[in-house]
Order: structure tokens, then C-alpha cells, then sequence
């Protein structure tokens, strides 16, 4: 996961987001919903899912090829019916368009796409951090918090309830973890988008597998 995010904030910042058009001939984006839990988004190359690069020019798959996948999970808790990345790890440059393809998707079930509960890695946040302050077509929904000894912020309503370890362990970091302090990092809040055009282009380029 580290890679791909690392990777997404540089090319994001230096050159911009690969789109469904920049797939090579042949390469597409599978969504497999088959793991009990945890949706998967795989770029595929002649509809074989291609989770890491192994032996590329023994199997006729040209060098260029993105491959790698985004791993996520429905949260137990209400959380806003979100779910979480789990893992993740893509070639270069091809981490952003993977990402919003599982964020549209979360989206449409009704619910968005957050971080680790539990922990994420400074890239990781960073991301996050982008995601918030630099995404105007991305909505940020605030989730509140269920950890002992913190003050809800909508103690009467409890879709939004959800698991902050993350967030606080961040705010500690950032000397922001008094009161609400928490609540304003990246990872206290719940990503969605409005429709689903990366998946729409996708699918008019025959480049989607549902």
C-alpha cells in the first residue's frame, strides 16, 4: 500500500491522473465482489487479473502493462455504510485511477471510501490529506467517534459511528488531539463522489469487468 500511495501523491502533484484513455490496448480494470467482504479492483490485461508483475514477457503481456489491485472492506460498524482500503499496490503511476474506481464504487453502494481504522503510513495520509483539500469533486463526510473518553460530536445519531484510533494517533502526532482536535485530520472522514464517471468512461471503452 505504502508504494501506491507514495507513487499516487507524486504523480498526482507532478503530472496528473492516468484516465480510462490511457489504458494500453488490451488492459482493463475487473471488480471482483466474490471475496466475502472485500471488493477488489485489478487491472487486467485480456481479462487475466494482473495483482503483481510476474514474468510479463513470458506470458506475452507487454512490459508497459499496469498491473495491481486495490483491496477493500465493508465496515462492521455503521462508519456511514463505508468501506476501508485494506491493501493495496499498483505500478507506477497507476495507483489514482484504481483508487477512484473503488471509491465510485463504494460510493454507489451507498455509502464512500475511508481510510485503515486502525492505522495508516505518512504517505498514506498525505493521500488522505489530498483527498480533502484538493479535490473539489470528492465530498468529505465527517465521521464521528466511538473511542472512549472522546466527546461525540453527534452523540444522537449513530450512522455515523465509527472506530477513530487512526485519527487520533494522528492528531497526537500533529499536537492536535484535545477536544475535537481529532476530528479535523483526513483520516476522520468518509470519501465519496457524485456518480460514476471514471467507471462510465470505463465501460464505454469496454475496459470494465463487473
Amino acid at each position: 500500500m505504502k508504494k501506491l500511495l507514495t507513487e499516487w501523491r507524486k504523480f498526482v502533484l507532478t503530472e496528473g491522473m492516468k484516465t480510462a484513455a490511457d489504458l494500453p490496448e488490451g488492459s482493463g480494470i475487473a471488480i471482483d465482489n466474490e471475496k466475502g467482504g472485500s471488493p477488489t479492483f485489478v487491472y487486467t490485461y485480456k481479462g487475466e487479473s494482473l495483482t503483481l508483475k510476474h514474468r510479463f514477457s513470458e506470458r506475452g503481456i507487454p512490459e508497459d502493462t499496469p498491473w495491481g489491485e486495490v483491496v477493500t472492506q465493508k465496515l462492521s460498524r455503521n462508519c456511514l455504510n463505508g468501506h476501508m482500503v485494506m491493501s493495496s499496490g499498483t505500478k507506477t503511476g497507476w495507483g489514482p485511477l484504481l483508487y477512484d474506481v473503488a471509491m465510485e464504487w463504494a460510493t454507489a453502494q451507498g455509502g464512500g471510501l475511508t481510510s485503515d481504522r486502525g492505522s495508516v503510513s505518512r504517505d498514506a495520509y498525505r493521500v488522505w490529506d489530498y483527498y480533502l483539500r484538493n479535490r473539489p469533486d470528492v465530498e468529505a463526510a465527517e465521521l464521528d467517534i466511538i473511542n472512549r473518553g472522546y466527546e461525540k460530536i453527534t452523540p444522537d445519531d449513530e450512522s455515523d459511528d465509527c472506530e477513530q484510533i487512526v485519527s487520533i494517533s494522528w492528531a497526537r502526532k500533529n499536537n492536535s488531539h484535545k477536544d475535537f482536535g481529532w476530528s479535523a485530520e483526513p483520516t476522520a472522514y468518509l470519501y465519496r463522489v457524485s456518480g460514476t464517471p471514471t467507471m462510465d468512461a470505463l465501460r464505454a471503452a469496454g475496459k470494465l469487468e463487473e
